[in-house]
């Protein structure tokens, strides 16, 4: 019975130990969902709005990509909106999608087989369609759709308490992700991102950290110009030293026997 009795107690201590860090995972995660909850259901109100506005005002949108195998392609018009989460009301993770297409496709044709399962890999990245075929021993012909599928999610992230911004083919083929805290998920973060849908200028990259913002840039040639002259500065007054050898024995036969300096 005494042995019975020490594992019950070991078993009761393990099991008290396991309520206890679900209740404080379970407080944490309140916590958080509290901190999450407004700025997510915000944007996601946005831009759930910002495409019925789309679709009521049928405004014309186009669209250009750089694809490769084809080079620039222009002309693709913006449509097929939408805006889906699984709990309107309590939003943990949203999406907005859009199409930019036209009619046609383009032909890409490559010969070395490591190409081609590169070049299957980057469509499928960025869920561009295409049909492949063999046409040669080790040629593969690609015929792929002008069409690109935009598409941005936001997820709340309850153990970082931040915002998972993940985007695809915005404004570039590709898919970049970030991580934001609750106040950078803001009324500018929003317009900026509307703005880069309707394909205006906008500043969106630069606020979520893509590229390096106007007055940044300033910032920096500014500092490397600063630098640049600070380092010409000291080149101009370095002096070898052979040379400072030199000076400082003519300075000192001036000093002792007021000879002039020589050449």
């Amino acid at each position: 019975m005494e042995v019975l009795e020490q594992l019950r107690k070991e078993a009761e201590a393990i099991t008290a130990e396991k309520e206890r860090e679900a209740t404080v995972r379970a407080v944490e995660r309140a916590r958080a969902r509290d901190r999450l909850a407004p700025c997510m259901q915000a944007a996601y109100k946005y831009l759930e709005e910002l495409t019925q506005h789309i679709k009521a005002t049928n405004r014309e949108i186009l669209a250009s990509y750089h694809i490769q195998g084809a080079g620039q392609v222009d002309g693709l018009l913006q449509g097929q909106y939408g805006v889906s989460t699984e709990n309107p009301d309590a939003v943990e993770k949203f999406s907005f999608r859009c199409l930019c297409a036209k009619r046609g496709a383009f032909q890409v044709d490559l010969e070395d087989p490591a190409a081609a399962t590169a070049y299957k890999n980057y469509l499928r990245d960025n869920g561009l369609k295409a049909k492949a075929r063999d046409t040669g021993p080790r040629r593969t012909t690609f015929l792929v759709q002008n069409a690109v599928p935009v598409f941005v999610e936001f997820a709340a992230d309850y153990e970082r308490v931040a915002i998972t911004l993940r985007v695809r083919t915005l404004t570039a083929l590709g898919v970049t992700r970030h991580t934001l805290t609750p106040d950078q998920v803001d009324d500018q973060l929003l317009d900026e991102l509307a703005k880069a849908i309707l394909r205006m200028d906008h500043e969106f990259e630069e606020i979520v950290g893509d590229v390096l913002s106007k007055t940044g840039q300033i910032r920096l040639k500014k500092k490397i110009q600063t630098a640049m002259r600070q380092k010409e500065i000291e080149d101009s007054q370095h002096v070898p030293e052979t040379g400072r050898a030199k000076t400082l024995s003519k300075r000192l036969k001036r000093s002792l026997f007021g000879a002039k300096d020589s050449a």
